[in-house]
């Protein structure tokens, strides 16, 4: 974690064996434990929903890491305004502030019209935290055996930036956000059977481009 939000938070304690609903209770009550307790396991899943947020060439101008730690200073600075119904409520209440920093930065950088030539590499990330963003991606595809979590990572979310904008939203909704198709269904103002139909569609498409990629060149 940045200084910023370490200072916010201690090292979880023994009460990183509480339900989610009891963690966040007590992290709405101040207490600095959970709050830290809650931010580590959310941390690999926020940051793998904004990375799908975002094209390559965003990437290279923004740090996902430092979005995902200015999104939790946020998010726990305005927990009391979440009402608990269930981790889905959670993950939907969080993925809504992930969209919001995400198109806010996106707009920053198009309304500065930033030189690509001050673009820099953000990339980077540990083994550690590949590993995590690996478990967090894997409900879209089978990993292969011998792969680097660092480069499935990076294969997986190439593949997913080269998807259609619906076909990318309704797989984040159904495996990151795990709803169910009623809801897939009013979200993105569709039928259930439709959004099936584009969740079909979109899984099947996923697959042929990570089968491509992984063909050997001729």
């Amino acid at each position: 974690m940045c200084v910023e939000l370490s200072s916010m938070v201690e090292m979880p304690d023994n009460d990183s064996s509480l339900d989610l609903e009891s963690l966040i209770d007590k992290a709405k009550q101040g207490c600095s434990a959970a709050k830290g307790i809650l931010i580590e396991r959310y941390y690999a899943w926020i940051l793998s929903a904004i990375r799908i947020q975002i094209n390559a060439k965003f990437l290279r101008k923004e740090s996902c890491a430092d979005m995902a730690q200015s999104l939790c200073i946020q998010v726990l600075e305005h927990l009391s305004d979440f009402e608990y119904r269930g981790e889905e409520s959670f993950r939907c209440w969080l993925y809504a502030w992930i969209r919001n920093i995400v198109q806010n930065r996106r707009r920053y950088y198009i309304a500065d019209k930033r030189d690509d030539r001050r673009e820099v590499e953000c990339l980077e990330q540990d083994s550690e935290t590949s590993r995590d963003l690996l478990n967090c991606l894997s409900t879209f595809t089978t990993p292969s055996q011998t792969a680097i979590a660092h480069e499935e990572v990076h294969r997986i979310e190439s593949a997913m930036d080269r998807l259609p904008r619906d076909y990318c939203e309704v797989i984040t909704q159904a495996h990151l956000l795990g709803l169910p198709h009623a809801e897939i269904a009013r979200r993105m103002d569709r039928s259930p059977a439709a959004t099936r139909v584009l969740l079909h569609r979109a899984m099947a498409r996923l697959t042929e481009i990570l089968t491509k990629d992984d063909a050997p060149s001729a």
